[in-house]
């Protein structure tokens, strides 16, 4: 639930991203930051 709320969030906020492509790569970003947490 958690990480669908910040996607969500996320995607408001993509307005003021450069292109699809950065708000991807901050999707990407996002999802690597939580699985580094759990494994650390």
């Amino acid at each position: 639930e958690g990480i669908n709320n910040k996607i969500k969030v996320m995607k408001r906020t993509a307005y003021g991203f450069r292109d699809e492509r950065y708000f991807e790569l901050r999707l990407y970003a996002l999802h690597d930051c939580r699985i580094t947490r759990n494994v650390g």
